[in-house]
């Protein structure tokens, strides 16, 4: 599978951080203080940007870390497709890929 998301890398990229927001925000439905954060950290020197998405949500259980990145993996019963994480890990794979550090 390769990033073809309309036409950039810009969109594709937009498209995995997405995702993983909307995960988080899933993950908190259930908390009455639900909590989402997303920092993002430029490192000049090494031409990176961190992107960190953290929630207060209910976590992932022990057992199924091993599969996050799985397709067709969801505990989201209909509302989920198990495609979100692989295919967001595919995106910043092949972004990594195709725009190396130099």
């Amino acid at each position: 599978m390769t990033c073809r998301c309309f036409n950039s890398i810009r969109t594709c990229c937009h498209r995995a951080i997405l995702n993983v927001v909307t995960n988080a925000i899933d993950a908190c439905e259930k908390r009455e203080a639900a909590r989402v954060e997303i920092t993002v950290e430029w490192v000049a020197g090494d031409r990176l940007v961190h992107i960190v998405v953290a929630d207060n949500g209910e976590g992932i259980a022990e057992e199924d870390i091993q599969r996050i990145f799985s397709v067709f993996e969801s505990k989201k019963g209909s509302r989920g497709t198990g495609l979100g994480l692989p295919v967001s890990q595919k995106i910043m794979r092949e972004t990594r890929r195709r725009h190396p550090r130099r």
